[in-house]
């Protein structure tokens, strides 16, 4: 986070760092601590684009099944105009993995 405030990382790549970031379950926690900062930097970068949406869409499911309880207390922060719609997917995403991670006892 630190390489993009300061320049040496591109702002149309952090993007890409934030995703990588939640990739790996052991990188689940960092992002959910830092989700809120994530998603108004999202927002600053990329100006009416639906990024921060399209980010919290794939984002929530695989944060979510790390840390739903965590995952549930930081959404209403990070709710607004530009994150509804990719919240609320995530979250419809959310419950799908759930269903078959149940289902499939994983």
């Amino acid at each position: 986070m630190d390489l993009i405030k300061s320049g040496e990382m591109k702002k149309q790549d952090s993007i890409r760092f934030y995703f990588s970031v939640i990739a790996t379950w052991e990188n689940r926690d960092f992002a959910l601590e830092r989700l809120e900062q994530i998603v108004n930097g999202l927002d600053e970068i990329f100006v009416g684009t639906g990024y921060t949406s399209s980010y919290l869409e794939g984002a929530i499911p695989l944060i979510g099944l790390k840390n739903k309880t965590g995952l549930d207390a930081v959404i209403p922060k990070i709710t607004r105009s530009t994150t509804e719609k990719g919240i609320k997917k995530g979250k419809e995403l959310l419950a799908i993995y759930r269903k078959m991670l149940d289902k499939n006892k994983l």
